[in-house]
This record gives C-alpha cells, structure tokens and sequence, in this order.
C-alpha cells in the first residue's frame, strides 16, 4: 500500500483521494484506469472455481495492495471492491457473499478477521451540506483490527 504517494503531483484527485481530501474521481484519468482494472480482476476473482486456489491467488495478488504470501483470504462470490490496491489483508481472513468495500482510502484488515455477509466497508462518504455537495466524494482510511 502506498505504492505512489511519494510520485503522485500534489493537487491530482488521487493524491486528494488518499489524503481524505475532498475529490472528483470522474475528473481524474488514473482513477478512472485503476477501477477498470480493478472491475475486472474482481469479475475475473468471481468467475475462478474455488478449487482452483492457484488461480484465485495470482489474480488476489494483482488486484489486492497487501497479502501475506500463503495466506490469501478466501472469498465467497459476489465481492466488490472500487480499486483493490487500497485494501491489505492479514492472515486467515475470510470474506463472505456479497462484500462490498469502497476502498477510496486505506483499509487494512487484520489476521483473523471474518467478515459477514453483506456487509460494507465504507472507506470514501460524500459531504453533507448541501453547499458542499457538488459531485465530490471525501476518502477516509479504515483499519479493521
């Protein structure tokens, strides 16, 4: 994680993304590129049998920004993610159906964490007031122990 803070340009989207920064994701061409990526790889995850843990692994580790090496969460089918790069994992988790986590910060989830169906991981909100509300989205970091 953290692969490009120190070679971003100060005022990109990204840069405001990962500061917790208010942002335009749309506005940024990067962003736009990594969760394209990041659909796919995530289609890609869904669509490999569970027996075929070699597979499953080679594309957790291009989609996902920290694993420990053997260790790699099993995920049920139906998980969603916005880049994956954002997200770390320590060992033994697992990830039931239909996880949703908006990685536009930092999430760690730590060693043996299970996580329930349905659940979401919010790591981006939008601004409330109204004056604020103009189509720009605040990234916050999360840690899941």
């Amino acid at each position: 994680m953290g692969d490009d803070e120190g070679t971003l340009p100060p005022g990109s989207q990204k840069t405001r993304m990962l500061a917790g920064r208010p942002y335009h994701q749309g506005r940024d061409p990067v962003l736009v590129e990594e969760r394209r990526v990041a659909r796919r790889l995530v289609e890609q995850l869904d669509s490999i049998p569970v027996d075929e843990g070699e597979k499953r692994a080679e594309t957790m580790k291009e989609l996902f920004g920290g694993l420990v090496e053997g260790f790699y969460p099993w995920i049920e089918r139906g998980f969603k993610c916005d880049f994956g790069r954002y997200i770390s994992f320590g060992r033994d988790v697992y990830i039931n159906y239909n996880v949703l986590i908006i990685d536009c910060g930092y999430i760690k989830i730590g060693d043996r964490v299970l996580i329930g169906p349905n659940v979401s991981l919010l790591g981006a909100t939008h601004p409330i007031h109204p004056a604020l509300r103009n189509g720009t989205q605040v990234g916050i970091s999360s840690k899941v122990p």
